[in-house]
């Protein structure tokens, strides 16, 4: 089965239904600076993760839904809060489909930067590139980690500085080179307590001075030929896609897997 979208990502997936307890995968997201993320998305939010819940979509895929809450507009506008965004890959009862999109962990305050709601299959500008995740430091202040943890020291320009302290979950070409960790940390908690912690007197950027860059940015998409924003939709159905059919054209039964929901506690 072959996946493709206009956000910068080419990706082959060789999957078996969910009959493999685990599908294969094949992803390459090209590099986005952060002007590009800013100018590229329908909108840019911050949120609240309250629920993500696995679904086998008719066509016999995985699907991850994902609901932010107690949601703030930083670029563009949000036509719900919550919003639920739907994304392709992820678990469900023990088998599993990994497109190389992001994780999330109920409860963490993210940044989200939102295209293709319902359309895109990871509908993120630039997959994982486009969500950063925000962290308590020692003293209370809300700072801002990219998807695979590494702390955010400035934003220069069109892009961001971060230290490179884990290894991306998901190849990404184009961009600047990147010394990889001995050992990928494996979930997103882990990721989050170790840039708590780590190099407490490396200066990191604060979430009010990142929204503020992103504003900036996000406001010369029309200058520059971008085009206005469509409000970005909330996506709790499989609106879209098809059921898949057998070698002689009839409807596959699906397996009768249920969702499996975790809800904000």
């Amino acid at each position: 089965m072959r996946h493709s979208t206009s956000s910068g990502l080419a990706i082959v997936v060789t999957a078996f239904g969910l009959f493999a307890a685990e599908a294969v995968q094949s992803t390459t997201f090209v590099h986005k600076r952060i002007a590009d993320l800013a100018r590229e998305a329908d909108g840019v939010l911050v949120g609240r993760i309250a629920q993500v819940e696995a679904r086998q979509a008719p066509d016999r895929d995985i699907y991850t839904f994902v609901t932010v809450a107690h949601i703030d507009a930083v670029v563009g506008q949000v036509a719900a809060s919550p919003l639920t965004l739907r994304l392709l890959g992820g678990e469900l009862l023990g088998h599993g489909l990994d497109v190389g999109g992001p994780n999330f962990t109920i409860g963490e305050k993210v940044v989200l930067f939102v295209r293709g709601n319902g359309v895109q299959m990871i509908p993120l500008v630039g997959g994982p590139q486009g969500v950063f995740r925000v962290v308590l430091s020692a003293d209370g202040r809300e700072e801002v980690v990219d998807h695979d943890g590494n702390r955010v020291t400035a934003v220069v320009g069109n892009d961001v500085v971060t230290e490179r302290g884990h290894s991306r979950g998901s190849l990404v070409v184009g961009g600047p080179a990147t010394a990889l960790a001995p050992r990928p940390l494996t979930t997103p908690a882990d990721r989050l307590a170790k840039a708590r912690t780590d190099q407490p007197n490396t200066r990191r950027v604060a979430l009010s001075e990142f929204l503020a860059e992103i504003r900036a940015l996000g406001a010369t998409r029309n200058g520059a030929g971008g085009g206005t924003r469509r409000a970005v939709m909330s996506v709790d159905d499989f609106r879209g896609i098809t059921q898949g059919t057998d070698q002689n054209g009839r409807v596959e039964a699906l397996t009768g897997f249920e969702s499996q929901p975790h809800l904000e506690r």
